[in-house]
């Protein structure tokens, strides 16, 4: 565990009366509406039933520099850290991946203005003034 602050993040599951989906949300805390299908939960009564309660989350503070992380319990095994890993190899895929498609864009675009310029000088003439 870590050395700095921590707590316990409370989750329950909730099923929708409505739709009859699950959710999650912190305990003692209540949505105003079912995030799958927007349903108003007006009066108390129309407020989902709680399934369980979960202590698989814990708030962790760095001491040093103050920054909150979320480090999961049991289970997973995972801790922030490999969390955070996971976050940046993700990123860093689709990073490639947007990088090549802006490449193969920039590469019809050129492909394009030589076409138009081949174009131009076979409508126009290279030594038209017009």
């Amino acid at each position: 565990m870590s050395k700095g602050s921590n707590m316990p993040i409370p989750t329950s599951k909730c099923r929708c009366n409505n739709c009859g989906k699950p959710f999650y949300e912190l305990v003692n805390h209540k949505l105003k509406q079912c995030p799958w299908c927007n349903h108003i939960f007006s009066d108390p009564n129309s407020f989902p039933n709680m399934e369980g309660i979960s202590d698989k989350y814990n708030l962790v503070i760095n001491p040093q520099n103050g920054v909150p992380s979320i480090m999961v319990l049991g289970g997973t095994g995972m801790n922030h850290k490999s969390a955070i890993t996971t976050l940046e190899k993700r990123l860093r895929r689709k990073y490639h991946a947007e990088k090549a498609r802006a490449d193969a864009a920039e590469g019809e675009l050129k492909r394009l203005k030589e076409k138009l310029e081949k174009l131009v000088h076979e409508y126009i003439g290279p030594d038209d003034n017009k």
